[in-house]
């Protein structure tokens, strides 16, 4: 594996000033990730948009590790990290060089090789996330490189090298100790040879008894050291939370695949665990619960294994509203300008009767919220079926102007949020309406909105 990447650098990099100079714009470039579209190059940089893996964009220009790129109407920045370029193009020297046809194994080998010079990139799950960031960067200061977290073609090969000579390192043979010379015994003195009398006989004395030897000390097994076990949180994945995964399955606690991705349903299954063994429910599984997971003591789940909500009572209205009630708004025209950021926004899933309340933030292609308390972020989880997902969810949502609009919604935290003790990492965003020509220049993800925006629109018709 290592001579591989090796030989894929050197070509890149024995290619590299020329494709650089042979790029051509505008090019068509598709995402290998989710991504953001940024107003400026550079991850301090406002996030415009969150664009799904898989959507196509137009590369414009580059800009060291970025590309300036357009999507529908919008225009922006992305991470070159993200991008499946074209073929034949290959990064210029000062960005993250990657293979076009595995990127993610180029990601995982450097995460690897920085884990062995003791660097925290977290799991090597092929990802270059903030965690490998700041191990870079680290690792660039500590070498005397410029700081810039991104794996250009100088730190490729200084951290190869450093790598392959920790792994290659033998230790030094431990001397042979030079054996002591055994003493060389007096010699015997010769025998007269004068003759000697004869001795009279004297009886033979009776034998002593051998002293029986003491038994050897049977010396004490050391102890064998406990596993550690770094903790895992909301957002991390690799092996080590595929294994959390399939013991909380074993146990009845969690439900969902074992996928090694820590998502809403596996920190749904960590507080269940929590709950079952008398824990703190935070949804973390640090390393005194994972010790308790694999150390064979855990209790399976009780059955039911329906997770018992931490807010009682929480979701429900009393007056829900009704499906005569609910208008059909265009965003961009009406709903956009009907509300300030700040103001709070009830949501309603008609499907479970369950109800959520969420601050609303800055009006883009769509609102951004966040739920507005803890309690609100559970039952929004149990909405979506206690996971974490993209996939849209019709809603009904009661707005300050006291209306009730269509809208659609997904639970994936995307940037930061306001509220700190919401037990939620950002905002998730409601789609509201919008017209064929504004879904168009949004993008795939938009259309998918819009779609269940249509759907759950009809269902509300059915209602009436």
């Amino acid at each position: 594996m290592r001579k591989r990447f090796a030989l894929l650098m050197a070509l890149l990099i024995a290619s590299g000033a020329a494709n650089a100079a042979a790029l051509e714009f505008p090019a068509q470039a598709t995402l290998s990730a989710h991504a953001y579209l940024r107003d400026a190059p550079s991850l301090d940089a406002a996030p415009h948009m969150l664009l799904m893996a898989g959507s196509t964009v137009t590369l414009l220009s580059q800009e060291d590790g970025w590309f300036s790129v357009a999507y529908g109407a919008f225009r922006g920045y992305i991470e070159a990290t993200g991008l499946e370029l074209p073929d034949g193009w290959v990064l210029s020297e000062g960005t993250i060089l990657l293979a076009t046809d595995a990127p993610g194994d180029t990601i995982r080998q450097v995460q690897q090789w920085l884990h062995t010079l003791g660097y925290d990139t977290g799991s090597a799950d092929g990802v270059f996330g903030s965690r490998t960031r700041r191990a870079v960067e680290a690792f660039q200061q500590a070498y005397g490189l410029d700081v810039t977290g991104a794996v250009d073609s100088q730190t490729f090969a200084l951290l190869e090298s450093a790598a392959v000579a920790v792994l290659t390192a033998t230790p030094s043979p431990s001397p042979t100790p030079s054996p002591s010379p055994s003493p060389t015994p007096s010699p015997s003195p010769s025998p007269s040879s004068s003759p000697s009398p004869s001795p009279s006989p004297s009886p033979s004395p009776s034998p002593s008894p051998s002293p029986s030897p003491s038994p050897s000390p049977t010396p004490s097994p050391s102890p064998t050291p406990l596993p550690s076990y770094a903790p895992l949180q909301y957002g991390d994945a690799g092996d080590a939370v595929l294994a959390m995964q399939s013991a909380l399955g074993t146990l009845g606690y969690y439900e969902g695949a074992a996928d090694g991705v820590f998502d809403g349903s596996t920190r749904l299954a960590v507080r269940r665990f929590q709950q079952a063994h008398g824990l703190e429910e935070t949804g973390l599984a640090d390393e005194a619960l994972q010790a308790l997971l694999f150390g064979g003591s855990a209790i399976p789940a009780p059955q039911p294994t329906q997770y018992i909500p931490r807010f009682p009572g929480a979701g429900r209205m009393d007056s829900p509203p009704l499906a005569a009630q609910v208008l059909y708004a265009d965003w961009d025209s009406d709903v956009s300008r009907s509300f300030q950021a700040g103001q709070t926004v009830t949501l309603y899933d008609f499907q479970t009767g369950l109800a959520w309340q969420a601050r609303l933030g800055e009006a883009g292609a769509a609102a951004d919220a966040e739920p507005l308390t803890e309690a609100d972020t559970e039952v929004m989880f149990l909405a979506f079926g206690g996971k974490n997902t993209w996939t849209p969810k019709p809603v009904w949502a009661l707005m300050p102007d006291g209306r009730v609009l269509m809208a659609s919604v997904h639970n994936m935290a995307l940037w930061e949020g306001s509220i700190a003790d919401n037990g939620f990492d950002g905002c998730f965003q409601i789609y509201f309406p919008r017209t064929a020509e504004h879904v168009a220049a949004a993008g795939d993800y938009a259309g998918q909105h819009q779609a269940c925006l249509d759907e759950g629109w009809a269902l509300t018709q059915a209602m009436r």
